[in-house]
């Protein structure tokens, strides 16, 4: 038990993102666009520069037109005078839950991450951060949220983004770590993948199931609750042979309570199972009994 315990442990932030929150982020009311995200990635093990995978991640609330409305500030150095500002073209719209992100290279994120995730893509020499720095997020000159904290350097800050990220889960801000991206090739490969794209996607874990005389379960069968709520009841048949696995995905998501429920057979001294994450990852090990509870 002591070893399924560590695995599940030392799985659950590569599978589904549970990070520590800390809110830094002023919001005026309810915004139309917001902030979703901001990072300051090293792609240089995907093959690109060192500036090449900066971002800035924004949400849309509501239908909007123009986005144009829309313009963004940058504060780097501690600097209480923005160096750069980024506006939206003229016409440019957005779709209520449209995710959108503004990169310093499309070809870079592309190639770390899948940006096809997002509903909309800018290239843009705005992200030009070091992962210290300050942004904030204006509507027609209006100042509507701020990530960070303007005329403060983020080093050694709860809010730094160094090699790293920030992303907004339920309007509190969580942070991937210091030099998380280092020496990774992608996202998914590096200690803190971007948990966008794993609430885009789902978390797809896959159960595999072993019978070792290869005549089925023989009656005996697991069921996989997320929230209390049954995903499924997955049983090996006797289609597959002796020793061998029968596999099936298991469509699990962030932030949901993992349990189980095992009703036994007429031969459970046969039966072993495991769950894998979508890493690849061996998250549960287990004989013919449910398993232990993880998020």
């Amino acid at each position: 038990m002591k070893k399924i315990t560590q695995k599940i442990t030392n799985s659950i932030w590569r599978s589904c993102l549970v990070a520590m929150t800390l809110l830094f982020s002023l919001t005026i009311n309810s915004q139309d666009l917001a902030m979703q995200g901001i990072g300051d990635y090293n792609v240089g093990g995907a093959g690109f520069g060192g500036n090449d995978g900066k971002f800035i991640h924004l949400v849309a609330n509501a239908d909007i037109a123009d986005l144009s409305m829309y313009s963004m500030k940058l504060y780097s150095n501690a600097n209480t005078s923005s160096n750069s500002t980024f506006t939206f073209e003229a016409g440019t719209s957005a779709s209520a839950g449209d995710h959108i992100l503004v990169a310093r290279s499309i070809s870079a994120l592309t190639a770390y991450m899948d940006y096809a995730v997002f509903d909309q893509s800018i290239e843009s020499s705005f992200p030009n951060w070091n992962g210290d720095d300050s942004v904030e997020l204006y509507m027609n000159d209006e100042l509507i949220e701020t990530y960070g904290s303007v005329g403060t350097d983020g080093t050694g800050q709860a809010w730094e983004y160094l090699d790293s990220w920030a992303y907004k889960v339920n309007g509190a801000w969580t942070y991937g770590g210091v030099n998380c991206t280092d020496a990774s090739t992608t996202s998914a490969t590096s200690d803190c993948p971007y948990p966008y794209l794993y609430e885009a996607a789902g978390c797809d874990y896959t159960l595999s199931m072993v019978d070792s005389y290869g005549d089925g379960w023989n009656g005996a069968s697991l069921e996989i609750l997320a929230d209390g709520v049954s995903v499924g009841t997955y049983s090996n048949t006797s289609a597959a042979g002796a020793g061998e696995a029968q596999t099936v995905a298991v469509a699990l998501s962030e932030g949901q309570v993992i349990t189980s429920v095992w009703s036994s057979g007429s031969y459970d001294s046969e039966i072993s199972y495991t769950l894998s994450n979508s890493f690849g990852e061996v998250v549960v090990s287990s004989n013919a009994a449910a398993f232990a509870e993880f998020t």
